[in-house]
């Protein structure tokens, strides 16, 4: 009897551990239902998170030759896609993407970082892709806009990263 009761104890505390920890971070299953597409598959360095108006967040993630790297952004509602988007190259500091969540109001052809896009006659949600020659480390730097109001806003951000091994090069 002793053992059942004991049995009980642990399963009460690993359930009520189990919702702890999905309460504590309300974003963690943010990018599970994001799909991949062309021959792409997830990679385990997709994140996401909870973050606030005016706050900045920085991620890095190594990237190698021999693969195509796919990189989509998503964020909450809730920050209206007045949020800006860098991936940098932190040792030479060069940029290969800067953009709003939001279109260019410059631009009207050039979709924001949270957009859409017409790709073969369908819209679907702006990428950046990239093909490194070497291995290197990218960076992407997420600056979230400062709330009009006394109170930050609160919501899910999240980086869906996919690769897939890119074509053979007549070069090699």
């Amino acid at each position: 009897m002793k053992f059942f009761v004991k049995i009980g104890i642990v399963l009460c505390f690993a359930i009520t551990f189990s919702f702890n920890v999905v309460a504590q971070n309300p974003c963690a299953d943010f990018l599970k239902l994001r799909k991949t597409s062309d021959g792409f598959r997830a990679s385990s360095m997709s994140k996401s998170g909870r973050c606030f108006s005016g706050k900045s967040y920085k991620f890095l993630f190594p990237i190698l030759p021999g693969n195509i790297y796919r990189i989509t952004f998503y964020a909450s509602a809730a920050f209206n896609r007045e949020i800006h988007f860098r991936i940098i190259e932190p040792t030479t500091g060069k940029v290969f993407v800067d953009a709003n969540g939001d279109s260019d109001p410059n631009d009207p052809n050039k979709p924001g970082a949270l957009g859409e896009m017409e790709e073969d006659g369908k819209f679907i949600h702006t990428y950046y892709e990239f093909e490194p020659q070497s291995a290197t480390t990218l960076q992407v730097v997420i600056d979230v806009k400062k709330s009009d109001t006394s109170r930050p806003i609160e919501g899910c951000i999240g980086i869906f990263l996919q690769e897939k091994p890119a074509p053979p090069s007549d070069w090699d």
